[in-house]
């Protein structure tokens, strides 16, 4: 009935329907034409009859399917999309969008959370803000917290486009109650409601459970997939529901559509039948019965347990509690090369971020799940065959993994021991080296040929450096992908997801009135900034190049906080006309300040200016970063105090302190005495001058990094949440509603430096007196006080030509110093560290938690380029790992043009 197929027709446009492959005609049933018209995706089209007929058939069978299902009622009509789910969701989306008398009124999407990416991406594609709507643990079951969605519902219920649930997810993710929310979203009026039942359909129970929800609240419509649900090839997806937002959905899809999905379903719906389909349901309930009763068994034999996620009756869990994180993962590869498909393996302790958006213990669907585990689903077709070789194939993977862990727990024991051994040995030989005192004969001389003085202690390996399952596939694609080649054999590789985390957590644990700059002194990579801003924060500079930088980024002037101590008169003018906060060093720049504000109009003028302070209370650990020793170069120092009350006196428009104690070396105490003083002197002013003037306190940055491991040391390391409760034990009244002063922070350090790793070539090996030399191209120009002072000891780590460690158990290790390019002998960037014995010329080295003060502090000395910084993308343990080019490195010719080459 197409044109294409008639024997007459003549076909002169652009689109005849026109096939070239004889196999492609065949696929499509000789119907090329696709469905819709222009205008409409429902509409029928002239030129394709028969496609048009054979769509509208389709539809009427898949609303009969939908019911036959379970999905008896409110359904009342149903369109095809030749797109997968989450571009389907968008549609979804725009529709609604489309349908509000003001179409940009509402620009919020509430998303109950879900860790599969598709759904979240196509509410970012659209341009909408994504409110993630948190859950819960119940025994096993991760659940929506129903709470959070009505209280978010609360907030932004005027601004909210939809709430987005989900019907159909990995275990221990649980459907959705739809049916609860459902009458909860009925109370706000505008706001629509879409469930996500990509492959919820086979499932009854699941149906049943959106019938509750058509029948008792809002749902304005769902998205199902036709693959999983059809057994039809990847294609398309059906959204159906009430006939006004279906057809509106029609009505908005731009273009024609494909209609190789809608062949697919005729074929299948004419061959299966009602009753076929029937059959294919009961039979998968049959095989989940089966595949339970085997699951358990298996599970048990292992010493696990089948996780509770009753309401789940696709997919479902066993735990992995008797493995390590690192044998996690390989039980999800292992299954991988073993033919085994769908599984998945989640560890404890994963994050993702996508759009921004930061998802702690991802995989699970919650932010900390109390299990290691493995899933596995039930769908339409499995066969019994298919589940008694998953759970043999499974079972036998499990040994395997569980044998390797033993061996290898045998042979830490067995290297243990016989440390254990050598250090009695070794105290042994000390003990007999010491000469009896009492007596005043001498000790019989015993020749140097016949002496048996206890031998030297053998270096131990470098254990404070364990490899995690990240480490081991960046280094490994690092070198199959040959990033660090000979003319560029040093790179910095930022994680771009660990910089997002910081960022969040800061947010998190301050007040929300918070004004967060990060300082762009510890990491200067606009991308880095850009995300920064993204999250909401400001920005603290201390130079007219990095104002020019935030200005060029899109920063606003007052989350733009000015901190130098030398700024120039022209500086000062260019701040005070752009806005931008100001915190002045000392007296003179004030009474600077003072003169040059008659030259600005008093409606540009910043509304924040400070004076920086020093509270006197020494220096931390680290004497070259403590910024508060009696006599440090930064700040009035609080001995002025009578000069300090005196300014806000004098100058109406100062109305901040600022504080900055130091960067690393600063325990909590020490940062918490330096606010204190601050704020025991803006209350002293306050109370002086008869009004609150002092409105903004900035606390700055100076909470110090961890740089022994990658994990937090409970009650040793700094975290922005032992922080913040440390400030809010001492002083309160920043953390009250509202808060006695609005807090600015100016954290750097803490946000980049475990999110950087430098890797290096080693270019050449030798040995000298005592111990070995390792020469790579990272020294003094990226690591600089590292090799200038000895309070910045970095780990290191040794990898070989093919991205394995070298752990040095196997050969045994030495003394190794780990040098720099440069031509001065203070370049080291480790000294006396205990390496393998067998690391040699074009293995590699990595420089750990390198993100902060490297290439911010970039040397040009000896002429040498800055290296290029790759961004490291998204991650799954199982997966490959996304490197990209962030910023690229220098080029000799951009070094020379420094030194005024034409």
């Amino acid at each position: 009935m197409d044109t294409n197929n008639h024997p007459n027709n003549l076909g002169v446009g652009e689109r005849e329907g026109r096939i070239y492959s004889s196999i492609v005609s065949s696929n499509l049933l000789c119907l090329p034409h696709g469905i819709g018209r222009s205008g409409d995706i429902n509409a029928p089209q002239p030129k394709a009859a028969g496609t048009s007929v054979m769509f509208e058939m389709v539809r009427i069978m898949l609303l009969d399917a939908i019911k036959v299902m379970g999905i008896k009622e409110g359904v009342d009509s149903v369109t095809i999309l030749p797109c997968a789910t989450g571009m389907s969701m968008l549609m979804c989306l725009l529709a609604l969008q489309s349908l509000l008398p003001i179409p940009s009124s509402r620009r919020k999407v509430l998303w109950c959370r879900i860790d599969q990416k598709s759904c979240l991406k196509s509410i970012l594609t659209c341009g909408f803000d994504c409110i993630i709507v948190s859950t819960k643990v119940v025994n096993d079951a991760v659940v929506t917290d129903l709470d959070d969605l009505s209280n978010k519902l609360s907030l932004y219920g005027s601004e909210t486009l939809a709430v987005i649930t989900c019907t159909s997810c990995f275990a221990p993710r649980v459907p959705d109650r739809v049916d609860l929310v459902a009458e909860i979203v009925e109370g706000f009026e505008g706001v629509g409601h879409v469930i996500n039942n990509a492959y919820g359909l086979q499932d009854e129970g699941t149906s049943k459970l959106i019938t509750r929800a058509l029948r008792r609240g809002r749902v304005t419509g769902i998205v199902s997939s036709l693959d999983k649900n059809f057994m039809v090839p990847v294609s398309s997806a059906c959204i159906y529901g009430p006939k006004i937002f279906v057809d509106k959905v029609g009505e908005i899809y731009p273009g024609r559509g494909g209609g190789q999905g809608v062949a697919d379903l005729w074929c299948t719906f004419m061959e299966m039948g009602r009753s076929g389909l029937e059959k294919v349901l009961r039979e998968r309930l049959e095989v989940r019965e089966h595949f339970l009763k085997e699951y358990s068994a298996l599970a048990e034999r292992h010493g696990e347990r089948v996780l509770d996620t009753r309401g789940n009756g696709i997919s479902f869990g066993i735990t992995l509690n008797g493995f390590g994180k690192d044998s996690v993962g390989m039980i999800g590869s292992m299954l991988f090369t073993r033919c085994l498909t769908g599984a998945r393996v989640v560890a404890k302790g994963g994050t993702k971020t996508i759009g921004g958006h930061v998802l702690e213990g991802f995989g699970s669907s919650t932010e900390r799940y109390h299990s290691n585990y493995l899933t596995a689903a039930v769908g339409v077709g499995m066969k019994r065959e298919e589940v008694d070789g998953f759970i043999k194939r499974l079972d036998k993977v499990l040994k395997e993994v569980k044998k390797k862990d033993k061996k290898n727990k045998d042979k830490r024991d067995k290297e243990d021991e016989k440390n254990k051994e050598d250090n009695k040995e070794q105290k042994k030989g000390e003990d007999d080296d010491v000469q009896p005192e009492k007596t005043s004969q001498p000790a019989p001389q015993t020749s140097q040929k016949h002496a048996n003085p206890t031998p030297p202690t053998p270096p131990t390996p470098n254990l404070k450096f364990t490899p995690t399952p990240y480490h081991k596939s960046l280094l490994r694609t690092i070198t199959s992908s040959n990033l660090l080649p000979p003319t560029s054999p040093v790179g910095l590789f930022f994680n771009m997801s660990t910089f997002t985390t910081n960022l969040t957590k800061i947010t998190k644990a301050f007040p929300q009135t918070t004004n967060h700059c990060i300082a762009m002194k510890a990491n200067p990579l606009f991308p880095c900034l850009k995300t920064a801003k993204e999250h909401g924060w400001g920005i603290e500079v201390a130079s007219t190049g990095e104002l020019t930088a935030a200005l060029k980024l899109g920063f606003k002037k007052e989350k733009i906080v000015y901190d130098s101590p030398a700024k120039t008169r022209p500086e000062i003018e260019r701040a005070l006309k752009l806005g931008v906060q100001i915190n002045a060093d000392n007296m003179e720049e004030l009474d600077r300040i003072n003169s040059l504000l008659s030259k600005v109009v008093e409606s540009d003028r910043p509304s924040i200016i400070g004076v920086r302070i020093n509270p006197q209370i020494g220096s931390g650990t680290i004497k070259e970063t403590g910024t508060a020793a009696k006599t440090s170069k930064f700040g009035v120092p609080l001995s002025d105090k009578p000069k300090i009350i005196e300014a806000f006196r004098k100058y109406s428009w100062l109305n901040s302190i600022h504080c900055h104690c130091g960067s690393q070396g600063c325990s909590i105490t020490f940062l918490i005495s330096g606010a204190s003083k601050t704020i025991s002197l803006a209350d002293e002013v306050n109370e002086m001058l008869g009004e609150p003037r002092i409105k903004v306190i900035d606390i700055g940055g100076g909470m110090p990094v961890n740089y022994e491991t990658d994990g937090v040391r409970e009650g040793v390391d700094v975290t922005p949440e032992s922080y913040c409760e440390a400030l809010a034990s001492s002083l309160p009244g920043l953390f009250a509603s509202p808060p006695t002063y609005t807090l600015t922070t100016e954290f750097g350090r803490y946000l980049s430096s475990k999110a950087g790793i430098c890797v290096s070539r080693v270019e050449y090996t030798k040995e000298v007196p005592g111990k070995c030399i390792a020469t790579i191209h990272a020294g003094a120009d990226l690591f600089l006080r590292t090799c200038y002072t000895d309070n910045w000891g970095h780990r290191v780590s040794t990898w070989n030509e093919g991205g394995e460690w070298i752990q040095g158990r196997e050969g045994g290790v030495k003394k190794w110093d780990v040098v720099g390019p440069l031509c001065f002998s203070g370049d080291i960037i480790a000294s006396n560290v205990d390496l393998p014995k067998t690391l040699k010329s074009g293995d590699y080295i990595a420089i750990h938690d390198a993100g902060a003060y490297t290439v911010a502090m970039f040397s040009a000395y000896n002429s040498r380029q800055k290296p290029t910084v790759f961004g490291v993308g998204e991650w799954e343990e199982e997966g490959d790992i996304e490197i990209g080019i962030m910023v690229e490195g220098e080029k000799v010719e951009d070094t020379l043009r420094g030194w005024g080459m034409e």
